[in-house]
């Protein structure tokens, strides 16, 4: 629980969240990985390009800040980051990382503004979600068996072209052994690595039946245009994963499913082809 004495300024913070925080959130990422370069393997870079990962980090920010004692409010959230961190890798190294460039980005962006209390009630904040979430996802992590950023080798077995622009790539275990089954509504990273040395993860859904030894997603090549770079892991995949490739992928995640055995009608409506399905995050 948060101390009376950050309270207030956790508080007072709300507002100028609301008016700074995407200047916040984009100088954090822009030094981060100027000193870090080898973390933008567990960004999604074209989500840097355009600018939606810097704006969903301001308003989980000021989400936060909003409703620091409100855990029925935050709990969905937390549980939905958890996934997509275990999903690429994310340890408890990580976070004395993010939080120094975090409590330093506010700093540079407030100014003067940026009192030592404030920004000591802001490292208490940060370690206190710091701390829920390296908790539960060392529980994830131990109960499905995995280490943090453990990848499966999984080879492609069949390779269908489900339109102009998607393809879907069905999966199967390089050793033989059937893949973990998944929950409808999950998603799977996958890693795509470049000439230059670089690689990228991304997270696409799982589009295929369940109780199969195998699984399948679909990728949409995202050509880019004048507002948005080409997708550099799908436009690889569509060029570099035909039958026989062998890719590294993460076991299903994910919180996002439906209750099967409810007698309750849902409505499901979704964009794309298959790669933001489950809170996953886009392909790109």
């Amino acid at each position: 629980m948060l101390s009376a004495a950050s309270r207030p300024y956790i508080d007072a913070s709300v507002p100028v969240l609301r008016e700074h925080g995407l200047a916040i959130t984009t100088h954090f990422y822009r030094e981060m990985f100027a000193a870090r370069p080898e973390l933008k393997r567990i960004f999604n870079m074209g989500n840097q390009a355009n600018g939606s990962q810097q704006q969903s980090l301001a308003s989980a920010v000021f989400a936060y800040a909003a409703n620091i004692d409100r855990a029925d409010v935050l709990a969905p959230v937390v549980e939905r980051i958890v996934h997509k961190h275990v999903a690429v890798g994310l340890t408890p190294a990580h976070y004395p990382i993010v939080g120094k460039y975090l409590l330093e980005a506010i700093a540079a962006v407030l100014g003067d503004a940026a009192t030592p209390p404030l920004l000591a009630a802001w490292d208490e904040a940060y370690w206190l979600l710091a701390g829920e979430l390296i908790a539960a996802e060392a529980r994830l992590y131990e109960r499905h068996g995995v280490a943090a950023g453990e990848l499966l080798r999984v080879r492609v077995v069949n390779r269908e072209q489900e339109g102009d622009q998607v393809v879907a790539l069905t999966l199967a275990a390089e050793d033989g052994s059937p893949l973990r089954d998944f929950v409808p509504g999950q998603y799977i990273s996958v890693e795509a690595s470049f000439a230059d040395g670089r690689r990228q993860l991304r997270q696409y859904s799982l589009s295929g039946e369940r109780g199969l030894p195998t699984w399948r997603i679909s990728v949409k090549r995202e050509d880019g245009a004048s507002d948005a770079p080409a997708g550099t892991v799908s436009n690889w995949l569509h060029e570099n994963a035909q039958v026989g490739t062998t890719l590294h992928v993460s076991t299903p995640w994910g919180d996002f499913a439906p209750e099967l055995d409810s007698r309750q009608p849902i409505v499901l409506m979704s964009a794309g082809g298959g790669g933001g399905g489950g809170g996953g995050g886009g392909g790109g």
